[in-house]
């Protein structure tokens, strides 16, 4: 081998020594930018679940500060285990109903100097997950106000079940905590047996079943949360 192509491999070593440091120093930059990004969204979903979350508990609260006083978060498992958890653990798990996935505890939403609490229940639709907000009162057990939505129920069919005239058939109802508290109605057929009969809707028999059986199996497993 020729005395220059000796001196070439050494420059070569020491050039790319050089040049590595650089190449780790952009990949750690652009991995902060990722993580500055993935907080900055996660802070917006975050401030918009809450905003969502106090506007059905029709409660006005301009300052973002005043939120975290506005709730207390508490969760229940499957077995009926109560604990109080952080408005953000909550806001958590809301989120983990509304992208499809199954928390393992429920959050529930009590609102700060009222007897009112924000319950969620979900279940799977016609082609995929279904939820809903109930806005209960915990003394007189009264459903106020129910809030359906989904991931991807079919325009003028089972998507109908978030229109005003099916969520309204829902309130001012005592729920039970030991039986269904709501019975479906089909095309005069009763296809869920319940305290308080709804109709379904016209062309969403299954999303309608769905809808029903959610609330009622959903209220149900807050049993011991209501007893207490």
């Amino acid at each position: 081998m020729r005395p220059s192509m000796l001196l070439l491999i050494p420059l070569t070593i020491v050039y790319s020594c050089k040049q590595q440091p650089k190449r780790l120093e952009s990949d750690i930059n652009k991995s902060d930018t990722i993580k500055s990004i993935e907080k900055i969204e996660n802070n917006d979903q975050q401030s918009h679940l809450i905003k969502e979350l106090s506007s059905f508990a029709e409660t006005e609260i301009e300052e973002n500060s005043q939120y975290q006083k506005l709730f207390l978060v508490k969760t229940i498992d499957t077995e009926e285990n109560i604990a109080t958890i952080s408005l953000q653990q909550g806001l958590k798990l809301y989120k983990e109903i509304t992208t499809s996935k199954t928390p393992k505890s429920m959050p529930l939403f009590e609102i700060s100097g009222t007897n009112n609490v924000i319950l969620l229940v979900m279940s799977k639709g016609y082609t995929d997950v279904i939820w809903a907000k109930i806005l209960i009162d915990k003394t007189t057990l009264e459903i106020k106000k129910i809030e359906f939505d989904h991931k991807a129920e079919s325009e003028g069919y089972g998507a109908e079940f978030t229109l005003d005239n099916f969520e309204n058939r829902f309130s001012n109802t005592k729920i039970s905590l030991t039986s269904n508290t709501f019975g479906l109605r089909q095309n005069n057929k009763l296809l869920i047996k319940g305290n308080q009969k709804i109709d379904g809707i016209s062309g969403a028999t299954v999303t309608s079943q769905s809808a029903v059986a959610m609330i009622n199996t959903g209220l149900q497993r807050y049993q011991k949360y209501f007893l207490n």
